[in-house]
């Protein structure tokens, strides 16, 4: 991409949010006010978890300041988080999507979910998500079109009388093969080099307002190979919003699945001008 987005754009560390254990509602509360706190400033924050809780209060925040119903959600993950009450509690990791959708910070009909499988949620749960209008695009169906084509109809739906997209990543939407240190690993996920290519392409190709990236669980982390993969989630997401300002400032295009240089390219020395270029 020739782009370096921790150098190309401006980038901060905001600090900690402090999450208080026994009292979730404070901490969903106090986390809404530090990113709705970062969002007015014109940044994208972009938010490191914990686990999926978070989300609701994290593209509540953005929607604060993006408006109401203005920002869609793409949401990367094995299950839905869209059940009503868990353990007596309206607040949890299984829930967020459902607060988001009920509170009126955004539309279920411009809810795209990406990577759903497994015997979860139940019938009465997967009802109350088609009356949103929520479009969910489980791993067969990823299967049998190809995940770009998923993706390109994704962009359209999201882009369609809204502003920006928010953009949640759960780790566990990759196949614990490549992402083993999570809560609630699920078989027959996307790969890692699918993830990363994705959410690059999410941030090149449209504007993102917020992110958030969760559900790595060290414990159960061997070598930490899923902390590396989030990591590297957080560095492609930067690189596609840099390389996305760089091509409106200069007028240019950068295809990530297209090579840099041909043959046709290459000066007397048989050394692609643009390697020349940048070397």
């Amino acid at each position: 991409m020739r782009v370096d987005g921790l150098r190309d754009l401006r980038a901060y560390d905001a600090g900690d949010v402090e999450m208080f254990s026994g009292d979730a509602e404070r901490s969903v509360r106090d986390l809404r006010t530090a990113v709705h706190a970062v969002a007015r400033t014109g940044a994208i924050p972009v938010i490191l978890g914990g686990e999926h809780t978070i989300a609701w209060p994290d593209a509540a925040g953005v929607a604060e300041h993006a408006g109401p119903g203005r920002v869609s959600v793409i949401h990367f993950d094995a299950h839905a988080d869209t059940v009503d009450v868990e353990f007596g509690s309206l607040v949890g990791h299984g829930q967020p999507m459902r607060r988001l959708i009920e509170s009126g910070s955004v539309r279920g009909d411009r809810f795209l979910q990406i990577g759903l499988r497994g015997y979860w949620p139940p019938p009465e749960t997967l009802d109350w998500m088609a009356r949103q209008g929520m479009r969910s695009y489980e791993m067969t169906e990823i299967g049998a079109r190809g995940l770009d084509e998923c993706l390109t109809e994704a962009f359209a739906i999201a882009m369609d009388d809204c502003d920006g997209v928010f953009l949640s990543v759960d780790v566990d939407v990759c196949d614990p093969g490549h992402a083993p240190g999570t809560g609630t690993p699920e078989p027959d996920g996307l790969t890692a080099r699918q993830l990363l290519d994705a959410v690059r392409r999410v941030a090149y190709e449209l504007p993102v307002l917020g992110v958030d990236v969760v559900e790595v669980a060290p414990p159960y982390d061997h070598a930490e190979s899923t902390s590396f993969l989030a990591n590297r989630v957080v560095l492609e997401v930067l690189t596609g919003m840099a390389r996305r300002r760089m091509d409106a400032r200069d007028d240019t295009t950068r295809e990530p699945r297209r090579p840099l240089w041909t043959a046709a390219d290459c000066g007397p020395d048989s050394t692609p001008a643009s390697a020349r270029t940048w070397m």
